[in-house]
C-alpha cells in the first residue's frame, strides 16, 4: 500500500524546488498574496508573475516557503493544488501535487532562507484548459508544508485574481 502510495504521489508531484534568498518582494513576482501566511518559523506567500496574461502565456503559481528562524527547517511532506475558474464560474483548471520529500535534503529550508515550490502552471492556450473568455479569472492556490519537528503550515484556499486577454474571432 506504501508503495503504491509512493508512485501515486510521485505521479501527481508538480514540485520543483530551488532554495534561494527569493522573496514574495523579488522581481518577476508582481502579484503575491498579502499578507503572507505564518505558522513557527515558516512564511508562505503564494504568487504569479504578473496580473495580466495574453491568450498563450503560461500562468506558473509559485510557493515562497520562508524560515524566519536561525536554525534549519526539514520538511516531511508538502502538498499543493490550484484550482482556476473564469468570470462565469466555469472551471478552467484543477491540479494537485504530493511530495514524500525523499531524499530529506530535497526539502531542507536553511536558516533565514527560502524554498520556491511550482504549485501549478496553467497553459492559457491548452485546449483542455484554455482561456475563452477575456477578463477576469480567479484563482484559488495552497500549499502544505509539515515539518518534521513542528505543526504543519496549512493556510486555507487564498485566491488571486488574472486577468487574460482572449482574441475575439
Amino acid at each position: 500500500m506504501l508503495l503504491i502510495l509512493a508512485l501515486v504521489g510521485v505521479w501527481l508531484t508538480s514540485f520543483t524546488t530551488e532554495v534561494a534568498g527569493q522573496s514574495a518582494n523579488s522581481p518577476g513576482l508582481a502579484n503575491c498574496i498579502k499578507p503572507p501566511t505564518v505558522s513557527g518559523n515558516l512564511s508562505l506567500s503564494i504568487c504569479t508573475s504578473k496580473i495580466h496574461y495574453s491568450l498563450g502565456e503560461t500562468v506558473a503559481f509559485v510557493g515562497i516557503l520562508t524560515n524566519t528562524g536561525d536554525t534549519p527547517v526539514q520538511l516531511s511532506t508538502m502538498s499543493s493544488s490550484a484550482i482556476v475558474f473564469d468570470r462565469v464560474d466555469s472551471l478552467i483548471l484543477r491540479e494537485a501535487g504530493f511530495d514524500f520529500c525523499t531524499p530529506s535534503t530535497s526539502c531542507l529550508i536553511p536558516a533565514e532562507q527560502s524554498l520556491t515550490v511550482s504549485i501549478a502552471n496553467w497553459f492559457t492556450d491548452d485546449p483542455p484548459f484554455q482561456a475563452k473568455l477575456s477578463g477576469p479569472y480567479t484563482a484559488f492556490a495552497g500549499l502544505t508544508a509539515c515539518p518534521t519537528n513542528g505543526p504543519c503550515l496549512a493556510p486555507d484556499f487564498l485566491s488571486l485574481r488574472i486577468v487574460v486577454s482572449v482574441p475575439q474571432n
